[in-house]
């Protein structure tokens, strides 16, 4: 473990709140505690290029992602979204020209299909054409998605479903944030280029 965190010295984790934000802000600040190399979080984000603005729905939140993507390197960049902030984040992914312009994309508890709605196509069918390398962690009793649920949605083969013990809001005890910190560094790590020029998407 000790190689991986060295070698995620020079990665850069942004990541993205869902819906529930400041309410899950814990789940991002649990991983940020555990994770190495540059973090930029939602809030300081927010801040930098949108202060008092903060995006809410999902046009908003794909502007904002561009906004930010074409201001800042994206070298080793991995996209950690939470609930609709990793919806917002495949989305985009999934029009890039150049899918080396992030090195990743995590997924924290997929919104794959609203408990109190039918299918809803908008959520998945950009999924089957994402070509950035993309790790969805699922809460296997996530009423957006559990274990039985989510594995019956079509990815593309850039992409690997794991599950963790947990529902959609990602209550876990230190042990639990410690193994899915252990998770996304391993991916992470996967997906490292060194040596490749900075790069600014957009």
């Amino acid at each position: 473990m000790r190689e991986t965190t060295s070698k995620l010295a020079a990665a850069t984790f942004l990541f993205m709140s869902g819906d529930r934000y400041p309410n899950d802000q814990y789940i991002e600040t649990a991983l940020c505690e555990r994770l190495p190399g540059k973090l930029l979080t939602f809030a300081s984000l927010i801040e930098r290029f949108a202060p008092g603005n903060q995006p809410v729905d999902l046009a908003a939140r794909l502007d904002f992602l561009r906004h930010v993507l074409s201001a800042i390197p994206t070298q080793n960049l991995f996209l950690v979204g939470r609930s609709s902030g990793a919806r917002a984040m495949t989305r985009l992914a999934a029009d890039f020209t150049d899918p080396s312009l992030v090195a990743g994309i995590v997924c924290l508890g997929y919104p794959f299909r609203h408990p109190e709605m039918d299918h809803e196509p908008d959520r998945v069918d950009h999924l089957t054409r994402l070509r950035v390398p993309t790790l969805i962690l699922q809460g296997d009793a996530d009423n957006y998605g559990n274990h039985c649920t989510a594995p019956t949605y079509p990815l593309s083969e850039s992409t690997r479903l794991e599950f963790v013990p947990g529902t959609h809001v990602l209550t876990l005890p230190p042990e639990g944030w410690d193994a899915l910190a252990d998770r996304i560094c391993r991916f992470a790590a996967t997906h490292m280029t060194p040596g490749l020029p900075v790069q600014r998407a957009g």
